[in-house]
């Protein structure tokens, strides 16, 4: 299945600023302004495939900085990853992570400011799809 990923929500794992390794995985979904807009306005898919029950999803606003975490290839490049998968997303970067729901306007406005090579969508699976930021400049 096709889907406009301008208009799905994703996960990413992230911390915040003058945080150190979490002991347990966050159950708790965060989510940013621009993804309250976009589940606002309906006609959204969520990708998430797999998220474990008890995750609570509410949304809540926080004056924390947010760090995405990034994806780097063996070739060098980085890239910001957008995840469809809660077993992917723990084999790669540990059980003890936070996540938040991420959609593709906050991945291309990352990949901008911090200078990344692109975008990978669904890492780790075969379904995985690298794309060139300079493609939506």
């Amino acid at each position: 299945m096709e889907i406009d990923i301008r208009k799905a929500i994703f996960i990413t794992p992230f911390g915040y600023d003058q945080e150190g390794p979490l002991s347990e995985p966050d159950m708790f979904l965060h989510g940013g302004q621009a993804e309250a807009d976009i589940i606002d306005a309906g006609g959204y898919y969520f990708a998430m495939k797999d998220l474990p029950e008890g995750f609570d999803t509410s949304p809540t606003a926080s004056t924390k900085t947010m760090h995405y975490e990034t994806i780097k290839s063996p070739d060098g490049k980085t890239f910001f990853p957008l995840f469809d998968s809660y077993d992917v997303t723990t084999r790669i970067f540990g059980k003890n992570i936070r996540l938040c729901m991420t959609c593709f306007d906050t991945a291309l406005k990352f990949c901008k400011s911090d200078n990344l090579d692109g975008i990978v969508v669904c890492p780790g699976t075969p379904y995985q799809k690298i794309l060139d930021i300079n493609q939506f400049l």
